[in-house]
């Protein structure tokens, strides 16, 4: 599947209400634990996990992707159901990681780069997401 702008907006639209204000889309990777590293090695990259993910004024939409580029399916998360968010840098100026925690227990960890192939505003986007979690979560 060719990345690209308007193939995102072709995903995503299916989850958008009326009253979604903006949307801000990224690229986003959740890398492999540590014991998945000890384990499988320097194949350890084959359990890391890509998503699309996309945050509005209200919720987050994250499709996940295989590594081939094709979409493996779709979660909206109500802001409701995340208890905090937590950003910190990514290899100095590289990125940002995201860490949000769920109402129920649950958690993830995005590795979020500033620039990627097929997204024009992958660096834009990931500042107003940042904006957009500070303000809902004070992260």
């Amino acid at each position: 599947m060719k990345f690209n702008d308007e193939k995102v907006k072709e995903i995503v639209t299916p989850f958008m209400d009326e009253d979604d204000l903006a949307s801000y889309y990224c690229y986003g990777i959740v890398t492999a634990t540590r014991l998945q590293m000890f384990l499988l090695g320097s194949f350890s990259g084959l359990a890391n996990k890509q998503y699309l993910l996309t945050f509005t004024n209200k919720k987050l939409i994250m499709t996940r992707m295989g590594m081939s580029g094709k979409l493996k399916g779709s979660e909206v998360i109500e802001y409701t159901n995340i208890k905090s968010a937590k950003i910190s840098n990514l290899f100095f100026v590289f990125g940002k990681k995201i860490k949000l925690k769920f109402n129920d227990g649950s958690k993830v960890k995005f590795n979020i780069n500033r620039r990627v192939m097929g997204i024009k505003k992958q660096g834009e986007n990931l500042q107003n997401i940042c904006q957009i979690l500070r303000g809902k979560f004070a992260a």
